[in-house]
C-alpha cells in the first residue's frame, strides 16, 4: 500500500488552503452583490457552497484512515451542539416546514392516485412532484439562505476571515448608499435605465420612450425640489421594500461604526453614509420599515448608554432628537394635521385594508389545521378557497377581497402559522427571541451588538409585512447572524 510523502501532504494541505481562501473571499463578496443583483448573488452563495464541501471532502478523506475519521455523524451531532440556540431555532424552523411539505405531498398523491383511472400512478406522482416543488419555490426553499448563513457563522469564527467578511459588508452599505442616491433621481429603476443606457451609448441610436414599457414603469414619485424631480429610491432592487429592508438591517451597524471609531476622517465618512441612509429611509417611505428602524434606534441608544463614557453623549443626542423631532412636528403642523384628516376620511392605501383581511384569512387556515398548516407555497391556493367560500355567504365584501394581495399573510409569524401550522409559528418565535437574547448579550461588545439591532428590527418590521419571504433581504439577515454570532464565539476568544 503506497505511503503518503511529506511533500504530498503538505501540497494538498495548500491546495485545501486555497479552496478555503476562495470560499471565504466568495462569501465576502456575496454581500455586495446582494445589493445589486439576486443572480450574481446565488452565483457566489454556489461557489462558497461549492468551496465547502470540496474542503469538507478533502478532511473527510485525509481523517478517514484515523481513529476519528469513522465518527461522521456523532461529529455532526457535537457541531450540532455547539451552534448557539438562534441556528438551533432556525434549523428546527425549516426541518418542520420540510415535514409539512412532505406530508401534504404525500396527501395529494394518495388522493391523485386513488382517482380509480388507469394513470392512478403516474398521477400521484405527479402530484407529490408537484406539491414538493411548490414547498420548494416556497417557505422551506429558503433553508439554502439559512445555510449560507450558517457557511459565514463558521467563516467568521476565524480570527483571519473576519477582515474580509466585514470588507464585504462594508462595501454593500457604501453601494446601497450610492444606488439609493442615484435612484432618488432616476425616472427608472436603475436595473433597467443603466443597460438601456448602454445599449444606445454602443448600439444604433433608438426612443428613448423604449425605455417605459408596462414592465418598467416610471418609480414613485416623492417630491419636486428646486425643478429637480426626487423618486422614492429603490437602488438596483425591483421593489422599494426590499431596497429599505436592506438598508435597515445595515444601518444600525454603520450607525455603530460612526460612534465607536476612533479616526476622525473615517468617523466623519460613516457619518456621512449613515445621514444619507436614513435620509433614504425617510424617502423611501416604506412604513413597516421605518417602524422597525425605530426600534432598532431606540435599542441603539441604550446601548450607547450601556458603553462607557457614552452616558452624558447619548443623553444629548436622545435630546438633541426629541427636539429636532418636536420642531418638525411644529414646523410642519398644518400638513400634520392635513394627512390626519386625509387619513380619517378616507384609506390612502389598499393595503390598509387589505392587512385586516389576510390576517384574518391567515388565523382561518391556521385554525383549520393547527398542526401542519396549509403546507409551504399553499398559501395563496389555500387563501383563495376560503376567501371564494366567504364571498359567497358575504357577497358585500367581493370588491375588497378581490382587491387584495394574495401572496403572503403581510406579517412573518402569521404567515408561518398558516403554511407550517403553530409549530412552526413557535420556531419562528424561538428564532425572534434567541436573535433579541444574542443582541443584549452583546451589548457590551459593539461590533456584534450593533451588527444585531438591524436584525431585530426586521423582525419588528415583519409585524406589517412579509420580509422573512423576502430573498435579498431574508439572506442579508441570515448573514449578519452568521457575522454577529461568529465573531462572537471566535476560535481566537475560545482560546
Amino acid at each position: 500500500m503506497p505511503r503518503t510523502t511529506t511533500s504530498d501532504s503538505n501540497s494538498s494541505f495548500f491546495s485545501m488552503r486555497k479552496t478555503e481562501i476562495v470560499g471565504v473571499y466568495a462569501t465576502a463578496l456575496a454581500f455586495p452583490a446582494m445589493t445589486l443583483s439576486i443572480s450574481a448573488t446565488q452565483i457566489l452563495i454556489g461557489l462558497s457552497f461549492a468551496c465547502f464541501f470540496i474542503v469538507f471532502l478533502q478532511e473527510r478523506l485525509s481523517a478517514r484512515d484515523s481513529r476519528h475519521g469513522s465518527g461522521t455523524f456523532r461529529s455532526l451531532l457535537n457541531r450540532l451542539r455547539e451552534l448557539p440556540p438562534v441556528w438551533l431555532a432556525g434549523c428546527g424552523l425549516f426541518v418542520w416546514l420540510f415535514l409539512s411539505g412532505l406530508l401534504h405531498s404525500c396527501a395529494d398523491a394518495f388522493f391523485a392516485a386513488s382517482a380509480g383511472h388507469s394513470g392512478s400512478f403516474m398521477d400521484g406522482a405527479l402530484a407529490f412532484a408537484d406539491g414538493m416543488r411548490r414547498g420548494a419555490a416556497g417557505e422551506w426553499g429558503d433553508v439554502a439562505l439559512f445555510l449560507f448563513g450558517l457557511l459565514v457563522y463558521r467563516h467568521a469564527r476565524r480570527p483571519e476571515f473576519q477582515n474580509a467578511l466585514f470588507g464585504g459588508l462594508t462595501a454593500a452599505f457604501v453601494l446601497l448608499i450610492l444606488s439609493g442616491v442615484a435612484a432618488a433621481f432616476s425616472e427608472f429603476r436603475l436595473a433597467r435605465a443603466i443597460p438601456h443606457f448602454f445599449r444606445q451609448l454602443f448600439e444604433a441610436a433608438e426612443s428613448d420612450q423604449l425605455l417605459a414599457s408596462a414592465a418598467n414603469r416610471p418609480q414613485h414619485p416623492f417630491a419636486v425640489v428646486g425643478g429637480w424631480t426626487v423618486y422614492r429610491p429603490i437602488g438596483f432592487m425591483n421593489t422599494r421594500l426590499t431596497f429599505a429592508g436592506l438598508l435597515m438591517l445595515t444601518l444600525p451597524w454603520a450607525a455603530g461604526r460612526t460612534l465607536l471609531s476612533r479616526k476622525r476622517l473615517v468617523q466623519l465618512a460613516w457619518a456621512a453614509g449613515v445621514l444619507a441612509g436614513g435620509a433614504l429611509l425617510l424617502i423611501n417611505g416604506t412604513r413597516s420599515i421605518l417602524l422597525g428602524a425605530g426600534v432598532a434606534g431606540l435599542l441603539g441608544l441604550w446601548l450607547l448608554l450601556r458603553t462607557r463614557g457614552w452616558r452624558r453623549r447619548t443623553l444629548a443626542l436622545a435630546a438633541l432628537v426629541a427636539g429636532l423631532s418636536a420642531l418638525s412636528l411644529v414646523s410642519f403642523s398644518d400638513a400634520v394635521r392635513l394627512q390626519s384628516d386625509r387619513a380619517l376620511a378616507r384609506v390612502q392605501r389598499h393595503t390598509d385594508f387589505a392587512r385586516p383581511i389576510l390576517w384574518t384569512v391567515a388565523g382561518e387556515l391556521t385554525a383549520a389545521r393547527p398542526v401542519l398548516g396549509v403546507g409551504p407555497g399553499n398559501f395563496e391556493r389555500a387563501g383563495l378557497e376560503w376567501r371564494e367560500a366567504f364571498v359567497r355567504e358575504h357577497p358585500e365584501t367581493l370588491y375588497f377581497f378581490r382587491n387584495t394581495p394574495r401572496g403572503h399573510a403581510h406579517n412573518d409569524l402569521l404567515h408561518l402559522a398558516a403554511t407550517g401550522g403553530l409549530p412552526a409559528a413557535l420556531f419562528f418565535l424561538a428564532l425572534v427571541l434567541f436573535t433579541t437574547r444574542e443582541l443584549f448579550e452583546r451589548a457590551g461588545d459593539g461590533r456584534d451588538a450593533w451588527l444585531l439591532l438591524g436584525a431585530v428590527g426586521f423582525f419588528v418590521a415583519g409585524i406589517a409585512q412579509c420580509y422573512f419571504q423576502d430573498d435579498e433581504v431574508t439572506t442579508l439577515y441570515w448573514a449578519l447572524l452568521g457575522l454577529a454570532t461568529g465573531t462572537a464565539n471566535s476560535l481566537q476568544r475560545q482560546e
